[in-house]
């Protein structure tokens, strides 16, 4: 019993912020273009960081990552903290996306071998 009224409280949680997420993305009208454009304008400064992480044999969602700190609200503010919130949907949708490739990528042999650094890891998130 106790661990339904842990999930539901977590529900309930998860749904007021969805609900603010809702009501500022629909208070923003115009603004949700405008910051979907200073987004789109950061994409391709993005993939050239990418293909320089590659050349120094890093991943290129390392590029990706430093692009997104450099241009969020606590550099350089071309993507700023009402953008972020406004743009909740795209955030879920890009993060849903890089969930299944990085799963796409995700091979059972490599798993198998290299299972006691993934239980490691998976202790340490929990």
């Amino acid at each position: 019993v106790s661990s339904r009224i842990g999930v539901n409280s977590h529900y309930r949680n998860n749904r007021k912020a969805m609900e603010a997420h809702v009501e500022a993305s629909a208070a923003a009208g115009p603004n949700f273009l405008f910051h979907l454009l200073k987004a789109g304008a950061v994409l391709p400064l993005a993939h050239v960081a990418g293909g320089a992480a590659q050349r120094f044999l890093l991943p290129r969602i390392t590029g990706y990552l430093l692009t997104g700190m450099l241009a969020g609200p606590y550099l350089l503010d071309i993507i700023n903290e009402d953008a972020v919130k406004i743009l909740w949907p795209v955030d879920y949708l890009c993060l849903s996306i890089i969930a299944v490739a990085a799963g796409s990528e995700l091979q059972s042999s490599e798993l198998h071998r290299t299972r006691a650094q993934v239980l490691y890891i998976c202790g340490g998130i929990c």
